[in-house]
């Protein structure tokens, strides 16, 4: 690589890096909807028991993609909108509220965000945009 292509390359990174870590930078100490529906279970039980490796060039770009597709594809006001939810309390918090608790009384809370709540026809429709297919449900 040429000295010009690693400076670009490296400019490109520091952006990816920049954005993934003003809105991924710390996630709430709950247990999230994808830790349930991984295909995965093992990928839940060392991301809760194994320190954090670094992210790769091939994560670090899919997910600043995501990001991006995320942020521009707002299909109503109520985008990216996060819900807390405590299953033995039966009682639902705001992610403020969970992050103001102490670590040992979240370990019952679910948190998951709601891609878009769209009104169609008077009916309310969750959207979840899937990146692998591009369906939208």
């Amino acid at each position: 690589m040429t000295e010009i292509e690693s400076y670009v390359v490296q400019a490109f990174r520091n952006a990816q890096n920049d954005l993934l870590s003003q809105s991924t930078g710390s996630r709430i100490h709950t247990w999230h909807v994808s830790d349930f529906v991984s295909p995965c279970l093992r990928k839940t039980w060392y991301s809760k028991t194994q320190p954090r490796r670094p992210m790769s060039d091939k994560t670090r770009s899919v997910l600043y993609n995501g990001l991006i597709v995320h942020e521009y594809s707002k299909l109503s006001h109520f985008h990216e909108v996060t819900f807390c939810y405590d299953i033995i309390q039966e009682k639902s918090y705001t992610p403020q509220q969970v992050q103001s608790l102490k670590y040992e009384e979240t370990r019952n809370i679910i948190t998951g965000t709601l891609d878009d709540l769209v009104n169609f026809n008077f009916n309310l429709l969750f959207s979840i945009l899937f990146d692998n297919d591009y369906k939208l449900t």
